[in-house]
Order: structure tokens, then C-alpha cells, then sequence
């Protein structure tokens, strides 16, 4: 321990001080009466330091040197890009419930009545393949309409058709079909295709189980079907009435050359088969009829049939 000299007031020489320090303990007892408030203070210190950051972080913000999971990252990142509304049914119908329902008072004159807009369901048309006889059972296709029956009060009025526009989100054209009849059908239509045939503007629906009946909806598609029918006959029958050739696919051709030739060789070979098994039938039976007789000549003995030799004396006499 380093000491100063009383009665000079002079420091011991560098050597003196550094043997001083060399011999001393390591640990220096604390002086008698010491003030402990340093030492707790800069315990506190590092508490504030430690605890309070993470404590008194706001309620719902992480603490930067927290990390949050995979799973909350890409949830938040989903729900910040996904937009509301976008989807071509939920804007269709948005746009059915405010300005359909204006649209259906101005076209029926009904200015205070109250309107009720049943559920949009896509548009589909003929398909191409199905039209031009290439693909007979092609099914209808959506076209990026939709549609949805209209009543004033609890009368069927007609059908409110509108075309969404998927990049922008927004109804680009909209018509509306004055047909009772029409509306009364579509509402009960089920889980049939709905089909716009633009070119007689008639509306279809298209059952998709079993053969794919089609059956009229409305008026002006009862005039041109009568009754339910079968998905290829009814293309059998746009064909004929629009004088269209039927365009016949490669696998319609193979199916339609093996069918040809089956047609023209089938009946040679029933004639060849029937033939051969009258043949068969016919030598059975003639055997048959002749096994008698074959077995009592074999049963005869050897040159008893021949005359014998007196016989002939005699008839020499």
C-alpha cells in the first residue's frame, strides 16, 4: 500500500512505490464508514439498463432486438397485399345490390318499388368444338359475365346481366332481360350451367350429370327448343339450322373408318359363319342317319354277300 511521508509531505520513490504494490494483498479491505450509495446506484443502473427495455415496450410492438415467426411475417405480409373486393363474383354482386337495382326501376318504370337481386352466377356460351361438331360433348364455357334474376316486390321481372373486368375490378357493360319467365327459371335453376346464345339471344341451362340435358329458359328459347335434350343432339340441331358441315376431329375419323368397316365386312362374316355351321350340322346329321347301316356291314361276315357257287351251277344248267 502506497503511503505518503508525514513529516516531509513527499511521495516515496517510483522502486519504493512499485515494491509497495508488489507485497501488498490484492483485495483492500473497504475503510471503516464507507458510503455503500455508489455500489447500489450502479446496481440499478444495469437493472434500468437490463429490464427496463424490454418492460416497458408498447403493448402489440415488438422490441427490435425481438424476431418475429415465419408464420406472423408471411400472415402480415398476406394481409397487407391482399385487396379487398377484387374477386369478379363479389364486385358483380356489389355492383347488382345498389346499381342493378337502379337499373332494374328504370327499365321497368318502378321508380319506388323495391327491388331484390338473387344471387350472380356465371355466364357461359357454346363452346367452339361443341358448335363446329369437332368436339360434340364439349362443355359450355364462361365468357366473364355474370347474371342474377330480378324481382319488384315478389314479382319476377327479368335477368340483370354485367361484365366484370378482372384487372381493373370493375362492371365494364351491363344489360338488362325483361322475361318473367326467364327470372322465375334462373332463380330455380340449381346447379345447372347457365348458357347465353348471343346469336338468337335465347338463355339455356346445361345439367352437368349424366348426358348433359339442355332445357330452355325463358321465351325466347322455348320458341327454338321444345323440350329437354341431349347435349349432342342439340348440337345435331344448331348445325342443321345454321346449314353448317360438321367438322369431324382425327379421333372422330379413326372411330368413324373402324365403324365403316365393320359395317361392310359384319354381315360377309355372319354369311361365311352361318354357312359353315349349316355345313357341320348338316354332315352330323347325315351320319347320324347312316351309322346303322355302316355298322351292320361291318358286322358282316367277309364275302357273304358274294353268290355262292351252286347258284351259279344251277343257273348255267
Amino acid at each position: 500500500m502506497s503511503t505518503v511521508s508525514r513529516g516531509t509531505g513527499r511521495r516515496p520513490p517510483r522502486r519504493e512505490r512499485a515494491a509497495g504494490r508488489l507485497s501488498g494483498a490484492r483485495a483492500y479491505p473497504a475503510r471503516a464508514g464507507a458510503d455503500p450509495l455508489p455500489a447500489a446506484l450502479v446496481v440499478l443502473a444495469v437493472l434500468v439498463v437490463v429490464v427496463v427495455p424490454v418492460g416497458s415496450a408498447a403493448p402489440g410492438v415488438p422490441c427490435p432486438a425481438q424476431k418475429e415467426s415465419p408464420a406472423v411475417v408471411e400472415e402480415q405480409s398476406a394481409s397487407s397485399t391482399a385487396v379487398p373486393g377484387t374477386d369478379p363474383e363479389d364486385v358483380a354482386q356489389t355492383w347488382m345490390s345498389d346499381a342493378g337495382a337502379t337499373l332494374v326501376r328504370q327499365h321497368t318504370g318502378e321508380q319506388q318499388a323495391e327491388v331484390e337481386i338473387s344471387q350472380v352466377r356465371p355466364v357461359h356460351a357454346w363452346a367452339p368444338g361443341f358448335l363446329d361438331g369437332s368436339e360434340p360433348t364439349a362443355a359450355p364455357v364462361p365468357v366473364g359475365s355474370w347474371a342474377a334474376a330480378a324481382a319488384v316486390g315478389e314479382e319476377p321481372v327479368g335477368l340483370v346481366v354485367v361484365e366484370v373486368d378482372e384487372a381493373s375490378a370493375s362492371v365494364v357493360d351491363d344489360d338488362v332481360v325483361l322475361d318473367g319467365s326467364l327470372a322465375e327459371d334462373v332463380a330455380g335453376l340449381g346447379t345447372s350451367v347457365l348458357v347465353h346464345d348471343v346469336e338468337v339471344a335465347a338463355w339455356y341451362a346445361v345439367e352437368p350429370a349424366g348426358a348433359m340435358t339442355v332445357v330452355a329458359l325463358g321465351e325466347v328459347s322455348s320458341t327454338l327448343l321444345a323440350g329437354p335434350i341431349s347435349l349432342v343432339d342439340y348440337g345435331q340441331v344448331l348445325r342443321e339450322r345454321n346449314g353448317a358441315e360438321p367438322v369431324v376431329s382425327t379421333s372422330q375419323t379413326q372411330v368413324q373408318a373402324g365403324a365403316g368397316g365393320w359395317a361392310v365386312w359384319g354381315p360377309v362374316l355372319a354369311v361365311v359363319a352361318v354357312g359353315v355351321l349349316a355345313v357341320v350340322v348338316t354332315v352330323r346329321h347325315e351320319r347320324r342317319v347312316t351309322a346303322p347301316l355302316r355298322q351292320a356291314r361291318q358286322r358282316m361276315p367277309l364275302g357273304s354277300d358274294t353268290i355262292p357257287d351252286s347258284h351259279v351251277n344251277h343257273l348255267q344248267d
